[in-house]
C-alpha cells in the first residue's frame, strides 16, 4: 500500500514538475523575444511528456496489480501489425506535427495560407491545428495532411506589396502619359514607409479602352491594418495626379460605326 501511494506521488510530482519546467521555458522566451516560438514549441513538447509518462504509469500500475507486463508487451507485438494498421492515422499526425515544429514553418498567432484554408493560428497540437478564420469560425486541420500542403505564413513578411493597375483613356497624350508615370512614382517614393529599392511605374498594355499603367512597390511594414491605410492614402493620390494631369479614367465602351450604301438616307437613330 505504501509503495503504491509512493509511486502515485512520484508520477505526480513529475507531472507537475513538466507544468513548472514548461511555464519557466516560456516566459524565459518571452524574455528573450523568441515568445512566439515558445507557444509553439513548447506546449507541444510539455504534451508529448505527460502523454510519455501517462503511458509508464499505466504500465507500472499494472505491474503493481500483478499483470505481467513482459508478457502484455510480447502480446502487443504479436498484434502489432493489426495496432500499426488502425494507428496508422494517429502516428501520421504526431509525426507531422513534430515535423512542423522542427520545421517552424509557423507559430501561434501568425496569419497562415494551408491549401484551402486561412486564418490566424489558434493551437497546434499532438494530432491536428486549430485556426480562426475571417468568419471567426476555427477550423481544426490534421497535422499529418497540413505537413503535405503549400504553407504560406503571412507572419513572416519584411514587407507588404503594393499593386494595381491604373488604366486611363486612350485621348490621354504621350506627353501627359509621362508626366503621370513621372508624378505617380514621385509621390511612391516620397512615402516614409517606401522601400526605395523598387518602385516601378509603366505602360503594360493598350486595352479595348484603356491605356493600362501597372504600379508596383513595397512598403516597410508588417502591420495589415497599417498597410491598408497606407494603400487607402496612395490610392487617393493616384486619382488626383491623374486629374491634375488632364486624364481621366478609362471604363468599358464601345463605338458603333452605322455605314449606309450609297443614295440611301441615314438610319435613324433613336435616343
Amino acid at each position: 500500500m505504501s509503495r503504491g501511494l509512493w509511486l502515485i506521488a512520484l508520477f505526480w510530482g513529475l507531472l507537475r514538475l513538466i507544468r513548472i519546467v514548461q511555464t519557466r521555458l516560456q516566459n524565459a522566451a518571452w524574455e528573450t523575444g523568441q515568445g512566439a516560438q515558445a507557444r509553439t514549441l513548447v506546449p507541444l513538447l510539455g504534451n508529448f511528456l505527460r502523454v510519455t509518462l501517462a503511458i509508464i504509469a499505466l504500465l507500472v500500475a499494472l505491474a503493481q496489480f500483478g499483470y505481467p507486463v513482459g508478457t502484455l508487451l510480447a502480446g502487443l507485438g504479436i498484434g502489432g501489425i493489426a495496432v500499426a494498421l488502425a494507428a496508422q492515422k494517429t502516428v501520421e499526425h504526431l509525426f507531422g506535427s513534430v515535423s512542423l515544429a522542427a520545421d517552424k514553418a509557423f507559430r501561434v498567432g501568425d496569419w497562415v495560407r494551408a491549401g484551402t484554408t486561412e486564418g490566424e493560428v489558434q493551437r497546434i497540437g499532438l494530432r491536428s491545428t486549430s485556426f480562426r478564420t475571417m468568419d471567426r469560425t476555427v477550423v481544426r486541420v490534421p497535422n499529418g495532411r497540413l505537413a503535405d500542403e503549400r504553407i504560406e505564413t503571412f507572419g513572416e513578411r519584411d514587407r507588404i506589396l503594393l499593386r494595381t493597375d491604373l488604366d486611363v483613356t486612350f485621348d490621354t497624350t504621350p506627353e501627359q502619359l509621362t508626366q503621370i508615370r513621372d508624378a505617380l512614382e514621385a509621390a511612391l517614393r516620397a512615402h516614409p514607409h517606401i522601400w526605395q529599392e523598387t518602385v516601378r511605374v509603366n505602360i503594360v498594355a493598350f486595352t479595348d479602352s484603356a491605356i493600362r499603367l501597372n504600379v508596383v512597390s513595397w512598403f516597410q511594414t508588417t502591420d495589415w491594418n497599417e498597410f491598408l491605410r497606407i494603400r487607402h492614402d496612395m490610392l487617393l493620390q493616384f486619382v488626383q495626379i491623374i486629374r491634375e494631369k488632364g486624364s481621366s479614367f478609362a471604363f468599358p465602351s464601345r463605338t458603333v460605326y452605322h455605314v449606309t450604301q450609297p443614295g440611301q438616307p441615314p438610319a435613324p437613330v433613336d435616343g
